[in-house]
C-alpha cells in the first residue's frame, strides 16, 4: 500500500494521531451490555487523501469504515468481516471491509456522488432503494457466512442496526460520526456500538433503544480532544462501564506490486502478449481498495510477461 501524505504532517503528529486511534471494548450496566467504541480520527483522514474524496465521499465511507471496525471488534483469530451496499441511488454502492487486527479498507462504486435535481425540484436518496450484504471470513473455513438484509432507511448506522435487528435478532444501537471544518476537511471521527447479551433484563433492552436518541456527536468530540475511555465513563456513568482492552485500528490494504505482478502473470496469454507488445507502458494499476498506484516500466512488463 502506498500512503498519500497528509497536509501539515510530520512523524510526532502521525505518531501521535495513529497512537490515539483505537477500538476500546467494555461491558456496562452488571455485564448484560456489550460495547464497542471506536476513535477512527486519523483513519478517515488518510482514506479521504488516498481516495481523494470530496467531503460527501469522506462522510460516507468515513461512517462505513468506522461501521466495519466496530463489527470487527469481536473477532477472533483471523476473521475478516465485509459491508458492501448495493443501492439504486446516486452511491451506487460501497464496500468495506475490516479484519481482527483492526484494520481497515474499502471503496465507493461512484466517486464522484453525482447528485442531479429532479422535475419536482428535489433531490433523490442517496441509497435509495437497495441491499447490506455482510459477508463473515474465518481463517480455516472453507465457506464465508454471508447475510443479507434489504436497506431500510438510507443512513448507514440506522441499516447496520436493523441488520442485526433483523438478520442476527440482537438489539444494538449504534452511532457514526465524521466532523469536517469549514474547508470540508475532516477533523474527528468515530462510533459507538451497544448490543444487549442474551438474558438482559427488559428495561435494559429498552433503554438501549433510547441511549442513542439525543448522543452527543463522537466526531466533534475527538475533534475537540476528548479522551475515548472518559466519554464513555461519563455519559454511561449510571451503567457502570468496565473496560475489557483495546487496540489500535489503522487504514490499511496488503495489496502491493508483487501483487499486481501475480495478477498480470495470471492472465490469458492472448492478454499477456496484448500488453507485452501494445502497452500502455509505463503500465499503471490502481489498487480498487485504496487507490494506490503502481508504475510498470515498459523493460519491466516485456521480461515479467515474456
Amino acid at each position: 500500500m502506498i500512503k498519500k501524505p497528509l497536509p501539515g504532517d510530520n512523524p510526532k503528529k502521525m505518531y501521535k494521531e495513529r497512537k490515539l486511534d483505537r477500538i476500546h471494548r467494555f461491558l456496562m450496566a452488571g455485564d448484560t451490555v456489550r460495547g464497542y467504541l471506536v476513535r477512527g480520527s486519523r483513519v478517515v483522514r488518510e482514506i479521504k487523501a488516498n481516495h481523494s474524496f470530496g467531503p460527501l465521499e469522506t462522510h460516507l465511507m468515513g461512517q462505513a469504515s468506522l461501521g466495519a471496525l466496530l463489527m470487527a471488534a469481536n473477532l477472533k483469530d483471523e476473521g475478516r468481516i465485509r459491508l458492501q451496499w448495493e443501492c439504486g441511488g446516486p452511491v451506487g454502492g460501497i464496500s468495506v471491509e475490516a479484519d481482527s487486527h483492526g484494520t481497515v479498507r474499502g471503496y465507493l462504486q461512484n466517486s464522484p456522488i453525482v447528485m442531479e435535481e429532479g422535475d419536482d425540484g428535489r433531490y433523490p436518496d442517496l441509497f435509495g432503494p437497495g441491499f447490506l450484504t455482510v459477508t463473515r471470513v474465518f481463517e480455516g473455513k472453507a465457506e464465508p457466512r454471508n447475510s443479507t438484509v434489504a436497506l431500510q432507511y438510507g443512513t448507514i448506522a440506522k441499516d447496520l442496526t436493523a441488520y442485526h435487528l433483523e438478520s442476527e435478532q440482537a438489539p444494538t444501537a449504534m452511532a457514526l460520526s465524521v466532523a469536517f471544518d469549514k474547508e470540508g476537511n475532516p477533523t474527528g471521527a468515530g462510533g459507538l456500538f451497544l448490543q444487549a447479551l442474551p438474558g438482559a433484563p427488559e428495561e435494559v433492552i429498552e433503554g438501549l433503544e433510547g441511549t442513542l436518541e439525543n448522543f452527543p456527536s463522537l466526531g466533534e468530540a475527538f475533534a475537540e480532544g476528548k479522551d475515548a475511555e472518559a466519554l464513555i465513563l461519563d455519559l454511561f456513568a449510571p451503567q457502570a462501564p468496565r473496560f475489557i482492552d483495546s487496540k489500535r485500528v489503522e487504514f490499511f490494504c496488503p495489496c502491493d506490486s508483487g501483487m499486481f505482478e501475480r495478477y498480470l502473470k495470471g492472465l490469458s496469454e492472448e492478454d499477456r502478449i496484448e500488453i507485452r507488445e501494445k502497452g500502455p507502458f509505463p503500465l499503471e494499476i490502481t489498487c480498487q481498495n485504496c487507490s494506490s498506484v503502481y508504475h510498470f516500466e515498459e523493460s519491466v512488463i516485456r521480461k515479467l510477461l515474456s
